[in-house]
């Protein structure tokens, strides 16, 4: 398998703005200092599970354990695998 991006197109970024932090525990995805940017989470198969315009700190169950890929913004920047 192999990945192609478009001119100016990135992959997943791991490297977050600064400030905002991003962990799991379990099936909890936990994301700090991301108030006021939009906020989304994808599934493997790119269903969005989770979406807001305007994020505040909190967190968000992921329906089941699996791996997703979280959007802030515009950006994807980081992929998480959720457990039970």
């Amino acid at each position: 398998m192999r990945a192609i991006f478009a001119e100016g197109e990135m992959g997943i970024s791991d490297v977050l703005p600064e400030g905002v932090i991003l962990y799991v525990e379990g099936r909890s995805l936990f994301v700090r200092g991301a108030d006021g940017r939009s906020l989304s989470v994808y599934d493997a198969l790119g269903r969005c599970v989770y979406r807001t315009d305007n994020h505040h700190a909190m967190s968000i169950v992921l329906p089941a354990a699996g791996v997703y890929v979280v959007r802030l913004d515009n950006n994807a920047v980081r992929k998480v695998v959720a457990t039970n």
